[in-house]
C-alpha cells in the first residue's frame, strides 16, 4: 500500500517591515512586540533537510516578486491559492502553477491578516477584531462578526474544508486556543486546546478532510503540528520558521499527493 505523506510547498516571507511602509502601521506593529505581533522579528533557525519526507519543502514561491507584501492567511480553492497580505492590506489571487497573480482586491480595514473558506472567504481583521466575508472575486457580502473570545488580542488564519456553516479561526494571545464560530451569525460552537501548541500564539490552521485532523502553527514556536479534532498532537509534526498561514491542497497537479501550503 502507498503510504500518503503530507508535505509542503513554501511560500517564502520576504523582509515584512519595509522602510516605507504606512507609519501607522509601524505604530500598530511596534505597538505589538512579542509573541503576539503580527510581524516575526525573530531569526530564522537553520533547517537541515535528510529525506524527502513530512515537512520537506516541494516548491518555493517568491510573494514579494509577485507584489505581495508581507503575507499572512493563506487559502486554497482547488485551483488558486488565496493570499493576504498584512503590508498592502490586499488579497491575491495567486495561479502557483505559473506562478502569477490572477487579481487582487483590498480587504478590510486597516491591518487585515487571516482568511479562512467556507461557501465564500472569511478574512480576519487586526484593528477591528473583526472577521468579515467575500465572494472570491473579492466583493464583500456584508456579512462579518466580531472576535475577541478567550481574550484574544486578534484572530488568525482560519480553515477550510470543513463543514457547512462552521468555520475555525486561531486566536493570538489569551487562551491561544482555535475556536470553531457557526457563519454568518459568528456564534462560537466549540474550542480546542492543547499545551504543546496552545501554551504560544500561533497563526495558522487547516483542515484534512480525509485525515479528519488539522494542521496548526507555528509562529514563536516554529512548528507545524497535526492535530486531531481535539486540539490533540499526532506525533506528526515539522519545523516551519515564522508559519502565518496554512491551506491543505488535496487536489493539486503539482504533485501525486496532497500537500499544504505555508
Amino acid at each position: 500500500m502507498k503510504r500518503l505523506i503530507t508535505v509542503i510547498l513554501v511560500l517564502i516571507v520576504p523582509a515584512l517591515f519595509a522602510e516605507n511602509c504606512d507609519v501607522a502601521l509601524k505604530e500598530v506593529i511596534e505597538g505589538m512586540n512579542g509573541p503576539y505581533a503580527p510581524v516575526d522579528q525573530s531569526p530564522a533557525r537553520p533547517m537541515v533537510q535528510t529525506s524527502r519526507g513530512l515537512g520537506d519543502i516541494l516548491l518555493t514561491i517568491d510573494a514579494l516578486a509577485l507584489g505581495i507584501d508581507g503575507p499572512s492567511g493563506i487559502t486554497w480553492d482547488g485551483t488558486y491559492l488565496y493570499v493576504m497580505s498584512l503590508m498592502n492590506d490586499s488579497c491575491y489571487v495567486v495561479d502557483p502553477t505559473v506562478p502569477a497573480v490572477v487579481y487582487g482586491f483590498p480587504t478590510p480595514p486597516t491591518n487585515s491578516f487571516g482568511i479562512g473558506q467556507e461557501q465564500h472567504l472569511w478574512l480576519t481583521c487586526l484593528t477591528t477584531d473583526s472577521i468579515y466575508e467575500y465572494t472570491h472575486v473579492g466583493v464583500p457580502t456584508g456579512n462579518g462578526f466580531p472576535a475577541l473570545e478567550g481574550d484574544a488580542s486578534w484572530f488568525a488564519d482560519g480553515s477550510e474544508w470543513w463543514q457547512d456553516g462552521e468555520i475555525w479561526f486561531v486566536a493570538v494571545g489569551g487562551t491561544n486556543n482555535t475556536y470553531k464560530f457557526e457563519i454568518p451569525s459568528g456564534t462560537v460552537l466549540d474550542s480546542m486546546s492543547h499545551p504543546r501548541w496552545a501554551s504560544s500564539a500561533q497563526r495558522g490552521i487547516t483542515y484534512d478532510p480525509f485525515r479528519k485532523t488539522f494542521w496548526i502553527g507555528g509562529w514563536v514556536s516554529d512548528s507545524v503540528w497535526e492535530v486531531d479534532r481535539n486540539g490533540v498532537p499526532t506525533g506528526r509534526e515539522f519545523y516551519m520558521d515564522g508559519c502565518a498561514g496554512i491551506a491543505y491542497d488535496w487536489q493539486s497537479t503539482l504533485h501525486p499527493y496532497p500537500v499544504l501550503w505555508i
